[in-house]
């Protein structure tokens, strides 16, 4: 039945409290991203930490993060993406912290779940591989 007079509230595309769930996405991507950077900061005041590591992180990850960033600009206009094999292969390059916090910021690649598996394996290979490199200089 149908009141008179009244009219029916629309819904909202958004689900409630996805600004929150948002907020929260970004403040664990950024205290991830804190705790590698203070780990590999006691490293380099061991001077263990190979001269060049803060740019083999930082050169993909900004990279990562603008591709993450046109992806999601490109998903919602409707164009050519960015094949999710490139994304893996440049977080596992090193580019995971940009993909961390820009899969966070923009909302883009969080809720697919094979993508999601893979690139938390590609994060944990490559933490691997520079704990297994950085035990092997110190």
């Amino acid at each position: 039945m149908a009141t008179k007079g009244k009219a029916r509230p629309r819904r909202s595309r958004r689900r409630t409290g996805s600004k929150a769930v948002a907020a929260s996405g970004i403040i664990a991507a950024l205290m991830a991203l804190a705790v590698f950077a203070l780990v590999l900061g006691i490293y380099a005041r061991h001077n263990r930490l190979l001269p060049y590591l803060a740019g083999v992180y930082a050169v993909p990850s900004v990279l990562v993060f603008g591709l993450y960033g046109w992806d999601k600009r490109v998903a919602v206009r409707g164009g050519s993406r960015t094949s999710e094999q490139s994304l893996h292969l440049l977080a596992l390059a090193g580019g995971w912290p940009g993909a961390m916090l820009a899969r966070s910021l923009f909302r883009h690649k969080t809720r697919k779940q094979p993508f999601t598996g893979i690139f938390w394996c590609t994060v944990l290979f490559n933490v691997g591989t520079v704990s297994v490199l950085l035990g092997e200089v110190g």
